[in-house]
């Protein structure tokens, strides 16, 4: 749960100064390995809080600048983000965003992977 503080205490910091930085710092070493619901749930909150913040207009930079491991998790924090009963617009922009750069694939493998975000 430590990590996943730090990890929220820099997202924050860099949130409002380079998005592209906050969603590849948020996306970083997820939390596969535990079975923790709190520690799975902060750390979705962290990514959630940045895809919420970005305008529109930052959406293809933000998701071109992602290696392909990076745009695998970020698909499994969209459709983990979509489970949750709240207004999902900007979570339906993020994944069209990611699917266009990743294509099918990177659907199939956020959904067919067994380690969960």
């Amino acid at each position: 749960m430590a990590a996943v503080a730090e990890r929220e205490r820099s997202v924050r910091s860099l949130l409002h100064k380079d998005l592209t930085a906050a969603l590849r710092k948020a996306l970083e070493n997820p939390p596969v390995g535990t079975r923790d619901k709190a520690v799975k749930d902060k750390n979705t909150d962290v990514v959630l809080d940045v895809l919420g913040a970005a305008k529109d207009a930052q959406l293809a930079p933000a998701v071109a600048a992602l290696s392909a491991e990076e745009s695998d998790a970020l698909m499994k924090y969209v459709y983990r983000g979509l489970a949750k009963p709240a207004p999902n617009g900007a979570l339906f922009r993020w994944h069209a965003a990611v699917l266009e750069r990743g294509g099918v694939g990177c659907v199939v493998r956020a959904v067919a992977d067994r380690r969960t975000v």
